[in-house]
């Protein structure tokens, strides 16, 4: 996202991350490095907060794969592919 200074613009998504944030105020944020294709679907990601509980993790796998999409990131009239980090807090 740097090279190109875009930033990922959630589609979907976004507001279930906060909600999994908010319920479980232990996790205060996360940060997630996304592989996010021409079509702003992920096709891969990398949780990097450290400290975060077996069930939390795989609660935001589950928003991740069913319900997170991405508006499709533009770059010289074209739709292209991108590697993101997005960090998300509850006071988002």
């Amino acid at each position: 996202c740097r090279d190109i200074e875009r930033e990922l613009s959630f589609r979907t998504g976004r507001s279930e991350i906060l909600s999994l944030i908010n319920e479980r105020p232990e996790l205060g944020g996360i940060s997630i490095k996304f592989r996010v294709n021409h079509r702003g679907l992920v096709d891969s990601y990398e949780l990097l907060t450290e400290e975060v509980s077996n069930r939390s993790s795989e609660d935001l796998e589950r928003i991740i794969n069913n319900d997170l999409v991405f508006d499709p990131t533009i770059y010289q009239a074209r739709s292209v592919p991108v590697v993101c980090t997005v960090t998300i807090s509850g006071d988002q």
